[in-house]
């Protein structure tokens, strides 16, 4: 029995020391820029056969916080350009393009006692739109910010390597929940986006 109860106490002290480290190893703030790959899902658009992705970036500021124990928070606030690439036949290929101001909250969980920080993380996004326009092949665009909503929202899940000394990287996918067009057929945004960023 007294061996059971130092072994809960050395479980206790260890866990709290672990998360006190955690906490020291994690809280910053920095800035973060991603590549993506991104598409619009459903959506109208005249005489399309399919919508492809387009490649996009983003630029932005993020502040990260522990929790707790191996819980971790992060707020973010990104310029982010998203839309697709509309497939006609026999026509040249057009781009959508959606330019986004996109707040985020994720929960992260880092599950490995390593200065590596890597972690596992979902979260939520809201963006207001900027732009929207339509480019075709020779660079002119079009305004259609009329075709599409203010507003865009949805959830992000991945994973990551948050650094002890500044360097943090993450892989996610983001999928839209919300109708993004005025038009009578709904339309999602999603992205596949690849982040590097640096904490101070």
């Amino acid at each position: 029995m007294g061996r059971l109860l130092i072994l809960v106490v050395i479980a206790v002290v260890a866990s709290s020391s672990y998360g006190q480290s955690k906490e020291k190893d994690i809280n910053k703030a920095g800035f973060k820029f991603d590549i993506n790959s991104s598409v619009i899902l459903g959506g109208d658009i005249p005489d399309t056969s399919e919508i492809g992705a387009k490649t996009g970036f983003s630029a932005g500021i993020f502040y990260r916080e522990a929790l707790g124990g191996i819980f971790g928070g992060q707020i973010e606030v990104r310029y982010v350009q998203m839309g697709g690439i509309a497939k006609q036949p026999n026509i040249e290929d057009v781009k959508i393009l959606l330019d986004y101001i996109r707040f985020g909250a994720q929960f992260k969980l880092y599950p490995l006692t390593s200065t590596l920080g890597a972690n596992a993380f979902l979260g939520f996004e809201y963006g207001l739109l900027l732009s929207a326009n339509q480019q075709t092949g020779d660079g002119e665009k079009v305004d259609i910010g009329d075709l599409y909503k203010s507003g865009d929202y949805g959830i992000h899940a991945g994973a990551g390597l948050d650094f002890d000394f500044g360097l943090t990287t993450d892989l996610r996918i983001y999928l839209g929940v919300a109708d993004i067009t005025e038009t009578s057929l709904s339309a999602r945004n999603m992205s596949i986006q690849y982040h590097l960023g640096w904490g101070f």
